[in-house]
């Protein structure tokens, strides 16, 4: 996976990339589909693993801890996603059946009015 903007893009700093720069923490995995949203990035890997990183104003990254400026992993759905979509302050991800034909979706946002 690579990014390229300012901000928190997945590297150890939030500089200015010009170029597409390798996120390294992702390097140690298979990505199988990344999803962008406002401010945020989320990546499920081949291992069924979800990893987030960006802006978390919303609670989008799915951690509880906050903002992070590299990939961090969602523990309680470890080796359970299949897909993840990422919007402007959320995100869904979808798990593998559970039972049959039995999918969970889990979103990632915090409420408003």
């Amino acid at each position: 996976v690579y990014t390229l903007g300012e901000g928190l893009i997945g590297h150890e700093n939030s500089e200015r990339e010009l170029e597409p720069r390798a996120v390294a923490v992702l390097q140690d995995y298979s990505s199988v589909y990344v999803s962008c949203g406002g401010r945020h990035t989320a990546v499920v890997t081949d291992d069924r693993r979800l990893l987030t990183f960006g802006r978390d104003a919303f609670g989008q990254l799915g951690t509880g801890r906050g903002d992070s400026s590299r990939p961090v992993p969602v523990e309680h759905l470890d080796g359970l996603l299949v897909h993840v979509c990422a919007s402007e302050n959320g995100t869904a991800a979808l798990t593998a059946p559970s039972t049959p034909r039995l999918n969970l979706l889990y979103r990632f946002i915090a409420g408003g009015s």
